[in-house]
């Protein structure tokens, strides 16, 4: 079919994406009323679970809600990988994505689009409508919108529109509150006014502060979280409550300037308590799989991450502590200074620099992906694995894997483990991690080598209280949406092919996913058949490249976010 055949449907569609957001909360606020907004879209349409991705990773997952396949189509995995050399590079999500995202689909037949705060998208790429990139955008990039003219409006991304500076500075949880909060303010405000100029078919908006304020505030929100404080302030034992309902009255704010249109609230995945680290890398030299070079530098390097560990594990136990340092100019001053020199030992303590390939078999992938990679001859370039024993290894390790034991709990850190092939399909399955592994809930994989296998959890100096699970959120209404009081099950490549046969556009048939077909009006469902096409293929797309200038600015950024 001809893009210019298409007959333009007048019903607009908008898709609010919050960043990890759970059933759980929400569930709790509603029962109070507290949540008007959402209620109102409930009572009035559809609801259920939106089960993510495996491993449930931010960018896998959110590249499968906007393709409709699973990541063994799209290419996506994690924010970096590891190339052949064992380097960590970064991501670039958007050229590298082997599926149509849904605006791209939309523009080929003249629909209008307004894409916002995607976290895996940068650089910006020349849409019909307007865009602004998302979580990936470096902090000091110049030009991060669609049409670059709307960056200078908004000003430095670092300062008026990304979450996390804060943070990653050191602030205090109740200064890092306030960033969330305000980011918030400010994101919402250029949806609106970007809505209105623009009046796009297609609106895709995604919050971001409901992950980051939970990965570092749950233990305040769950009474039952191991850390969870007995006294403290209200600002903090409120913070994940008072978020939400922020949130719901800027759903409420973007969604009434948007009358005549299908409304989709979605999340990538839900939360749950975390509690503790698992140091894998260190299971896996126990185990013989992973051999780091005896020398006086890796010695060094690691008792310089084991201080580290040791300083900041007692800082986020000591709330109080931490606060008091970091009010008094002199620690503050020497606090600042040591963790210049941990970062800067850190990045010395490279993984391609510190592990003996000739003996290592299996290395850890990331924290990201939480996944293990072997060490195969003829892929990485000092890989000593050969292709025969590839199988074998895998099994071997699928089985020792399973067995860690929390030595606190004596019962298993991990929930499952599995080959990529149990849970990737298509063309660029072979670039996934080779073995995914997913922790029990309270666990979470992570790279060094401390003196314990299993230490509290914690992420720039804060208590990291809060990670993902595979159950997240959606809620549908709008004059295309039927009432259905029921909680729905639904797949996170459902989203892409059901907005799709809402605009009455085919559906490509490498889809994954399927029509959400009891959540539409039986009136919609009978005037309109459902359309399937082999016009539309998967191919990557090369449509938007990085210049080598936005990849060390990315490579910077990431690594400040922890993810390198």
């Amino acid at each position: 079919m001809k893009n210019d055949e298409k007959e333009k449907n007048l019903m607009k569609t908008t898709v609010l994406g919050l960043d990890g957001a759970d059933w759980k909360i929400l569930n709790s606020l509603l029962e109070q009323g507290e949540l008007p907004m959402l209620q109102k879209l409930m009572e009035n349409g559809s609801h259920g679970v939106l089960n993510s991705t495996v491993p449930p990773n931010s960018p896998p997952a959110w590249a499968s809600m906007i393709t409709g396949v699973n990541p063994g189509k799209h290419n996506i995995f994690d924010f970096t990988c590891i190339d052949t050399s064992y380097d960590k590079v970064p991501i670039d999500a958007m050229s590298r994505i082997s599926a149509l995202p849904l605006w791209r689909i939309m523009n080929r037949f003249k629909m209008t689009t307004g894409i916002v705060n995607l976290p895996i998208h940068f650089p910006p790429e020349p849409v019909d409508g307007f865009m602004i990139c998302g979580l990936v955008t470096p902090w000091s990039a110049e030009i991060y919108t669609h049409p670059p003219e709307i960056s200078p409006k908004i000003g430095n991304p670092g300062e008026q529109w990304l979450i996390g500076k804060t943070l990653v500075n050191g602030g205090s949880p109740e200064a890092f509150l306030e960033e969330i909060k305000q980011k918030t303010r400010i994101q919402a405000d250029w949806i609106i006014r970007l809505q209105n100029e623009y009046q796009p078919d297609f609106l895709f908006a995604v919050f971001d502060g409901t992950d980051k304020i939970q990965h570092f505030f749950w233990k305040y929100w769950d009474k039952t979280h191991p850390r969870h404080p007995k006294r403290t302030s209200k600002i903090l034992m409120e913070s994940i409550s008072a978020y939400y309902r922020y949130i719901d009255s800027c759903l409420a704010e973007i969604i009434a300037t948007r009358p005549e249109s299908n409304f989709f609230i979605v999340s990538d995945h839900g939360f749950t308590g975390l509690s503790k680290d698992v140091y894998i890398e260190n299971w896996l030299r126990q185990k013989g799989y992973l051999h780091l070079k005896e020398t006086p530098v890796t010695s060094a390097e690691t008792r310089y991450e084991r201080m580290g560990h040791s300083l900041w594990n007692k800082l986020a136990a000591s709330q109080g502590l931490k606060t008091a340092l970091k009010n008094n100019p002199i620690s503050r001053s020497l606090i600042s200074t040591f963790k210049e020199r941990l970062n800067e030992k850190r990045k010395k303590a490279r993984l391609n620099q510190n592990v003996d390939w000739s003996q290592t078999r299996v290395f850890f992938a990331g924290v990201s992906s939480q996944s293990l990679q072997v060490n195969l001859k003829g892929r990485e370039s000092l890989g000593c694995v050969e292709a025969d024993q590839y199988n074998e290894l895998v099994r071997e390790v699928l089985s020792q894997v399973r067995g860690i034991i929390d030595p606190e709990t004596g019962k298993p850190v991990l929930q499952a483990a599995y080959e990529k092939s149990e849970i990737y399909h298509g063309p660029w399955s072979q670039n996934s991690p080779d073995l995914v592994l997913i922790p029990e809930n309270g666990y979470s994989l992570q790279e060094g080598f401390p003196d314990e296998l299993v230490t509290p959890s914690f992420l720039y100096g804060m208590d990291r209280s809060g990670g993902h699970c595979p159950e997240g959120i959606f809620i549908a209404c709008g004059p295309n949406i039927r009432r259905n009081p029921s909680m729905m099950n639904a797949q996170i490549t459902d989203i892409t092919p059901t907005v799709l046969y809402l605009n009455k556009l085919p559906i490509p048939d490498y889809v994954d996913g399927s029509v959400l077909t009891d959540l539409v009006d039986e009136t919609y469902l009978a005037s309109n058949p459902l359309e399937i096409t082999d016009q539309i293929t998967l191919s990557q797309s090369k449509s938007v490249e990085m210049t080598p200038e936005e990849k060390e600015l990315l490579e910077n950024h990431l690594r400040a976010l922890g993810y390198f």
